[in-house]
């Protein structure tokens, strides 16, 4: 049999601070690529599940379904949408990069 190997489901522990902090486990934080300062995202789920994301991913979820909603709403089509997001991505390239891609 090919393909990848099936996830494992794994239960890792920590330890709460006086001060309410928790360390994240190496292995969770390898598998996030988290690094220091990175914002970390805790979405609580209706049975009282939690989970754990890198809060640069949930950013760009969160923004990528406000566009979408917005889009359709407006009538765009996935091409005009498309186009407007190349013109802006240039626009914030210049403003940060000083130049175009």
């Amino acid at each position: 049999m090919t393909g990848k190997p099936k996830a494992q489901n794994r239960i890792l522990s920590a330890n709460l601070t006086t001060k309410g902090q928790v360390t994240i486990p190496k292995e969770i934080r390898e598998r996030l690529q988290l690094r220091q300062g990175d914002k970390v995202i805790f979405e609580i789920k209706d049975g009282g599940e939690v989970i754990v994301k890198k809060g640069i991913l949930t950013a760009f979820d969160n923004l990528a379904e406000t566009l979408s909603s917005e889009a359709k709403r407006r009538g765009y089509t996935p091409e005009q949408l498309a186009n407007d997001l190349k013109i802006a991505e240039a626009a914030v390239w210049e403003k940060y990069y000083g130049q175009e891609d």
